[in-house]
């Protein structure tokens, strides 16, 4: 592990077309549990989640995997689901250790994924609304170009108390905001091994909707080319299963995420812009980030890796001199 301050992130770019070799291992995040429970008296309705972030270092980095795990309810044993590749490239992870200090740890090249939990559940607005008190996720994962497969250790969270909502969430709009570069990321790596290259955009926003336990639905487009043209394929967008508190209202954390696999030896994509929405699916209202839609957000696209949650951000190897 390595004690990190920022202004040293120049210091740990990777070399992004080296292969490991090694069998597919699994790394938690271990500052990463986002747990809890949400109910509103206006709706009726409680929607509890889970959100646990961990890394897969496959032999090559631009193998495709696939991954699920199940759940264990307060005890009882519930079927699962597939984990969600987060489409965003790393070399290491950082966290946040005991002391409040960042520590990193250096790793292979690896994918970053996350595995969820959500419910939602009936509330009559009297009472202890009936949501879990502790999940727990059991989570494998099999490379599909290498054959081998891995596990996690099983992983708790304690739910804690539900909070309880009785008026709006917001003013009847939905608010928007983008988490910034520190979570934004483009890079296009090679492998010399695989003959292959990765492209990838990861976006990290948030949005709040006028009723808290509204679900959202969100899309977008993208352009590797400065903007002249766009397109949506192979690109998502998703519900990160966890809700947070800013300036007094709960925020859904959400993510648009491509992921583009070719031929080494074409075209080297040097700026990545991408346009996003997200949907009310209670009121159909809809929401742009940034400026409706029109422009898009755009930034450089970077050829190295670096740590989950540098604290430099991710584009630190391309920006730092």
């Amino acid at each position: 592990a390595t004690m990190r301050t920022n202004g040293t992130a120049a210091a740990f770019m990777a070399t992004a077309t080296v292969a490991s070799g090694a069998p597919l291992s699994l790394t938690w995040v271990s500052d990463i549990a986002a747990a809890g429970s949400v109910c509103s008296s206006s709706t009726g309705l409680c929607r509890s989640y889970v959100h646990m972030v961990y890394a897969a270092t496959p032999s090559d980095v631009t193998n495709m995997l696939m991954g699920g795990g199940s759940y264990t309810v307060d005890g009882v044993a519930v079927a699962g689901k597939d984990a969600v590749f987060e489409r965003h490239l790393v070399n290491g992870i950082c966290v946040d250790n005991s002391a409040g200090e960042g520590e990193c740890t250096q790793m292979g090249d690896s994918q970053m994924w996350n595995y969820g939990y959500e419910a939602t559940s009936l509330y009559d607005g009297s009472g202890e609304p009936s949501v879990p008190s502790q999940v727990c996720m059991d989570v494998w994962m099999k490379d599909m170009v290498d054959g081998t497969n891995a596990t996690l250790s099983t992983r708790c969270v304690d739910m804690g108390e539900p909070t309880m909502v009785s008026g709006d969430n917001t003013d009847g709009s939905i608010l928007t905001s983008l988490v910034g570069d520190y979570s934004t990321a483009a890079t296009h790596v090679c492998s010399e091994v695989a003959g292959t290259c990765r492209t990838n955009i990861h976006v990290v926003f948030t949005a709040a909707t006028a009723e808290i336990t509204n679900t959202m639905l969100s899309g977008g487009a993208y352009s590797l080319d400065g903007g002249l043209t766009w397109t949506g394929q192979g690109g998502t967008a998703y519900y990160e299963q966890h809700t947070d508190d800013s300036s007094g209202a709960m925020y859904q954390a959400l993510q648009y995420d491509v992921d583009l696999l070719a031929t080494a030896g074409g075209t080297v994509p040097t700026q990545a812009c991408w346009k996003v929405w997200v949907m009310d699916s209670a009121t159909t209202e809809v929401a742009w980030l940034g400026d409706n839609g029109e422009a898009g957000n755009c930034m450089d696209v970077c050829d190295s890796l670096t740590y989950f949650h540098n604290y430099d951000g991710y584009m630190a190897p391309c920006t730092s001199a």
